[in-house]
């Protein structure tokens, strides 16, 4: 029995050892399975040169790139408004007449006032306000003609033109339009005639009155050097270049 119970332990023992050598192998089959396919997945060989990857890498020590260019910071330009309401006094250049002009015509004002941004001129004596005849009317039996202009165009010295909206004061005004006019006014008639006029507390009083058909109506013109007063009526913004 004692010798039956030996044999089967000394088998148990070969066994044993036989196992944990096949576990042993098994394991090395493994670790270098795994070896192997992590070497395939992290070996990588990168290009010793940009032109053999063909990729163009940033220079991080000078902060430029392929394709990059360093601008130089610009000052934002200055900038001054003339508010709506803002007064023009200027003098006629173009001489105008019911007798010589038409509707359309070039007119042209020199400024006299000037208006400074610090110590930029926004407005110079030296721009001209261009504009044109809006209205112009012949004299008629009854009425004398009428001129009417409008300026919509600042030229200054430096050569830029602005489009400006303007209102210009004159002795006349047409409640259609907003805008001013010359001329126009009735004339007397061609008869005098002997009227008694009655006031209250005074008495009556006679007086020649011009009655019959109307005088033929006077040409109208405004010359040279008239003096005008115009007026903005919507703002007018000037850009001034960085100093």
């Amino acid at each position: 029995m004692t010798h039956q119970l030996m044999t089967i332990r000394g088998g148990l023992t070969k066994l044993g050892w036989r196992c944990r050598a096949f576990a042993w192998a098994m394991a090395m089959v493994a670790w270098v399975t795994f070896g192997v396919a992590a070497q395939a997945q992290i070996d990588v060989t990168l290009p010793e040169t940009e032109e053999a990857s063909g990729i163009r890498l940033p220079d991080l020590s000078t902060g430029r790139g392929q394709g990059y260019q360093a601008q130089p910071w610009q000052q934002p330009p200055d900038t001054f408004t003339l508010p709506s309401g803002t007064p023009f006094s200027a003098v006629l250049q173009t001489p105008i007449s019911t007798v010589v002009n038409q509707t359309g015509d070039i007119v042209e004002a020199r400024i006299m006032r000037e208006y400074l941004s610090g110590s930029r001129k926004a407005v110079s004596r030296q721009d001209v306000l261009l504009g044109r005849v809006i209205v112009l009317k012949p004299p008629m039996q009854g009425q004398n003609g009428i001129v009417g202009i409008a300026f919509d165009e600042l030229v200054q010295t430096t050569g830029d033109r602005l489009p400006v909206v303007t209102q210009v004061k004159g002795p006349h005004l047409d409640t259609a339009t907003g805008q001013a006019f010359w001329g126009g006014e009735l004339t007397s008639g061609t008869r005098y005639k002997k009227v008694v006029f009655g006031v209250l507390g005074v008495g009556n009083y006679a007086r020649y009155a011009a009655t019959g058909p109307r005088q033929m109506g006077q040409h109208t013109t405004l010359p040279m050097g008239e003096q005008l007063n115009i007026t903005l009526i919507e703002p007018l913004t000037f850009v001034f270049p960085p100093q």
